[in-house]
């Protein structure tokens, strides 16, 4: 006598307390990263230092800038194929110092160091997706090198992040007390963002621009194909003529 097949019971995987959600932005750059697949979503930037550094005072500064805005140390984990996201206070946070003091081009090296380690694939779920070096060129000169995914950040947040680093150190340094935090919980902007996503006022947004984009043309390029992603696009600088620069300034206004 055939046995009857066992019954299949589905479950629902559980996202570990703490976890919240992906913004809409975020899920946007978490499957442009799949498709670009090694080259990184992540935004680089340095500031050159010159004149005594205290690094402890600047490690204590950018530890607790990113605590402020959580971002510091986000981490993203994947459940059932759905990415979720949470804060870690325990990740590695140390300042480190790399010093380039014998290279023959300190300079060249250190910008050789920087393009190798913001171009390095990364792997969203177990990378670190922010890191913050001390680059020391000679003994009163630095390069304060900050990289960052852009799943955690943006061009704006990354440089609010580092102003207000800087806030922080100077603050230190001279003994005060630092202004108050202006950064927003992250759980709370996620919750903000998935309010709206399901509210009338998104609904009648969506309306409104595709009334109004309806039948525009297509995106005006400057070239006429598109070109493989790449972390270190071609670059081309000139001088444009006086003519040319009010023109284009002239259809900017308008």
């Amino acid at each position: 006598m055939q046995q009857p097949a066992p019954a299949i019971v589905e479950s629902t995987p559980e996202v570990p307390e703490g976890a919240f959600p992906l913004s809409a932005a975020q899920r946007g750059i978490w499957f442009a990263q799949h498709i670009a697949g090694d080259v990184p979503f992540s935004i680089a930037q340095y500031i050159e230092l010159i004149g005594p550094l205290d690094v402890g005072l600047l490690e204590s500064a950018a530890r607790q800038a990113g605590r402020e805005f959580g971002t510091g140390y986000l981490r993203l984990i994947e459940i059932d194929g759905q990415p979720y996201q949470f804060v870690d206070t325990d990740l590695d946070d140390r300042l480190v110092v790399l010093d380039f003091r014998g290279e023959p081009d300190p300079d060249a090296a250190a910008h050789a160091w920087m393009r190798s380690e913001y171009s390095a694939p990364l792997h969203l779920t177990a990378d670190r997706l922010v890191c913050v070096r001390v680059l020391r060129l000679s003994e009163d000169r630095w390069f304060w090198y900050s990289r960052i995914h852009h799943i955690v950040l943006d061009g704006m947040g990354a440089m609010s992040m580092i102003q207000r680093t800087g806030e922080l150190y100077s603050a230190a340094l001279a003994g005060r007390e630092p202004p108050a935090a202006k950064a927003e919980d992250l759980r709370g902007i996620i919750a903000a963002d998935l309010a709206y996503r399901g509210s009338d006022r998104f609904a009648a947004d969506r309306e409104y621009w595709l009334e109004h984009l309806h039948g525009a043309a297509d995106p005006v390029s400057l070239a006429g194909r598109a070109a493989d992603v790449d972390a270190h696009p071609a670059r081309v600088a000139g001088e444009l003529t006086q003519a040319t620069s009010e023109l284009l300034e002239s259809v900017a206004k308008a």
